[in-house]
């Protein structure tokens, strides 16, 4: 009887288990475009929510990159995508890279209100996120072009924490 009550506990506290990571955006080549963001992961599904500032009006790519580190020429360090199961880019869905995130976008005063839900990314995937960079591209990822969405230039970038 007590082997079933600690299995049950176990379970109990996997089901209710979370990781709050965060990154704090960087604008990249003088875009001004600087921001924080907050990655709620839990066990069935991850909220990611913050502000970024500095955009111009409408869509950007917004993507987790494979390396934390923003340096290099436009954040080249930062490398492609997080893509570790090795998946064609497109929308954010079970059948595309882990770090497509999709779009966000920026009103007219070049605010971006970030508050996206993401299935994909599960509580075992925390620590395989943590350490990576955030990228915010200039343009709009069309999720179809391969590999990245043909999104345009980086402009900002944080790190996973």
């Amino acid at each position: 009887m007590q082997k079933k009550f600690l299995v049950l506990m176990f379970v109990t506290v996997l089901a209710n288990a979370q990781v709050v990571l965060t990154a704090k955006i960087h604008e990249l080549s003088g875009s001004n475009v600087n921001g924080s963001i907050a990655i709620d992961v839990q066990h069935d599904k991850t909220s990611i929510t913050g502000s970024v500032t500095g955009l111009t009006p409408g869509k950007h790519g917004f993507h987790i990159h494979e390396f934390g580190d923003c340096g290099g020429s436009n954040a080249s360090n930062s490398g492609p995508h997080y893509n570790p199961v090795v998946k064609d880019h497109g929308a954010p869905s079970i059948d595309s890279h882990l770090g497509d995130l999709g779009n966000i976008v920026a009103n007219a005063e070049g605010i971006a209100s970030i508050n996206i839900v993401n299935n994909v990314i599960k509580i075992e995937d925390a620590n395989k996120i943590k350490g990576r960079s955030i990228i915010i591209h200039a343009g709009v990822d069309d999720f179809v072009s391969q590999p990245s969405g043909d999104s345009g230039v980086k402009i900002a970038c944080g790190i996973i924490e």
